[in-house]
């Protein structure tokens, strides 16, 4: 072997227990670093603002924010999450109100001339502060039905009631009569009587009393000397409604009878005595 290989292959031996020399230190110096290390969580800035919505006009999308390290982890510490997002609604968009169109009209119902409508309605709302839709929803129209209405007939008030056809209390008629305002068309209610009757009474009349003219006058009450006879006459008719009222209906009258000698004798007799007595009776009583 020449020189020169020996010089060269001793050089390279040199070389390769240098570097397992050098190896060897540096896991030892390692592995007192490890031993010295303390764990180190990582640092980070506060939130960021939030990012704008990633929708736009109402509809749903995401906004983020963030947060910076200024710090790594180290010796086996651990880092928070950086990045936070959320569901949001994007802006509001100016929207303005949309109706659909007229719909057709509604049947003409009933009779004679009536009213039909036709509507619409929001297809659409107005939002964000867009133009609102117009109050006019709804149209009204005449129609005419092709049908008359049916209308009743309409009367008068009763007029008062005339005279009673009775007289002086006796029963009788009276009536009263109204006058047709509208007569029924269409088959409406037919107009009724227009006559009215009702049974009455008539007023009294002045009336006198009516009596029959005098009986015969009645034997006389005395056989002997003075007595009463009497007449009678009875009530054909009461007075009623403030006529005159009856007058009487029996009369007496003084009378006498002498029916024999006997007694025409006893009445003179007895008629001195009288007198005589009397005069006595006005003397003591003096």
């Amino acid at each position: 072997m020449q020189l020169n290989q020996w010089i060269a292959l001793l050089l390279l031996t040199l070389l390769v227990c240098s570097l397992f020399d050098d190896s060897d230190a540096w896991r030892r110096r390692r592995r007192r670093r490890r031993r010295s290390c303390s764990k180190t969580n990582c640092g980070v800035n506060g939130w960021s603002s939030w990012s704008s919505c990633s929708a736009a006009c109402g509809r749903t999308g995401t906004r983020r924010r963030y947060r910076y390290v200024y710090r790594s982890a180290s010796c086996g510490g651990s880092c928070v999450n950086t990045l936070s997002s959320q569901t949001c609604r994007g802006r509001c968009c100016r929207v303005n109100c949309v109706l659909n169109n007229w719909g057709g009209w509604s049947s003409c119902s009933g009779c004679g001339y009536s009213t039909q409508y036709r509507y619409r309605y929001v297809a659409r709302s107005a939002s964000c502060g867009g133009q609102g839709c117009s109050n006019v929803r709804f149209q009204p129209r005449s129609c005419y039905t092709g049908r008359c209405c049916a209308v009743n007939c309409q009367v008068n008030n009763w007029g008062s009631w005339g005279s009673c056809s009775g007289s002086c209390g006796s029963y009788g008629s009276q009536y009263r009569q109204r006058s047709v305002s509208r007569q029924a068309q269409c088959g409406g209610r037919s107009c009724g009587s227009m006559l009215d009757r009702r049974t009455c009474r008539a007023s009294c009349c002045r009336s006198n009393c009516l009596v029959s003219t005098w009986s015969g006058w009645s034997t006389c009450s005395s056989s002997c000397g003075n007595g009463q006879r009497s007449r009678t006459r009875s009530v054909l008719r009461y007075a009623s409604c403030g006529g005159s009222s009856c007058p009487a209906t029996k009369q007496t009258q003084t009378c006498s009878r002498y029916l024999n000698r006997d007694c025409v004798v006893c009445m003179t007799e007895c008629s001195i005595i009288y007198e005589h007595i009397h005069l006595l009776s006005g003397v003591l009583a003096g």
